[in-house]
């Protein structure tokens, strides 16, 4: 797994670029040189990833520091380290970040908005794709006599799954009520 630019605080620094093109440069950020290859964090200072990725990362890495002998397999590692000590990167952000069950109910919720809810038809196959949706995390099940269920319950249950990862969530079920 890589260490993404996304992930990381840059602190507004504005990106150095080390040769013509636009896909490698560096951002100086608490005394540190951040480089990166596209949006993927490669070296810092001199710590420098082995080649993980391409023949142009291959190329930026050289434009970095051609010595290949200096070169880390655990840059990753180091790398997070480093960026946690600085607080430039938080793993709990990260988890956050690749949360399933939100994923999945930001999912539901467009899907819902995107559907046609003009008759029960469109509403039964809008909540069955939505169910579908749920069904791909480990542990979620739905009740037995859930096909039983009319189409605004299910909407309901369903609406109510969307938000629970949200802020919203108290209002919105508050409101249902």
């Amino acid at each position: 797994m890589s260490i993404l630019k996304s992930e990381i605080d840059l602190q507004g620094s504005k990106p150095r670029y080390l040769r013509t093109t636009k896909n490698l440069y560096s951002h100086m950020v608490n005394g540190r040189e951040l480089f990166f290859s596209y949006q993927t964090l490669v070296a810092i200072d001199d710590l420098i990833s082995v080649n993980d990725w391409s023949n142009t990362t291959a190329r930026h890495l050289y434009w970095i520091n051609p010595n290949k002998e200096i070169r880390v397999e655990d840059f990753e590692e180091q790398a997070r380290k480093i960026l946690k000590d600085d607080d430039l990167i938080s793993c709990e952000d990260r988890v956050k970040s690749s949360d399933p069950l939100k994923t999945v109910s930001n999912i539901s919720r467009i899907f819902a908005l995107m559907s046609e809810s003009d008759n029960e038809e469109s509403i039964r196959k809008s909540n069955n794709q939505r169910k579908r949706f749920y069904e791909t995390i480990n542990g979620i099940s739905f009740p037995s006599d859930w096909d039983s269920l009319d189409t605004a319950t299910q909407k309901r249950r369903l609406d109510i799954c969307d938000y629970v990862n949200t802020d919203k969530a108290k209002e919105y079920i508050e409101g249902v009520k």
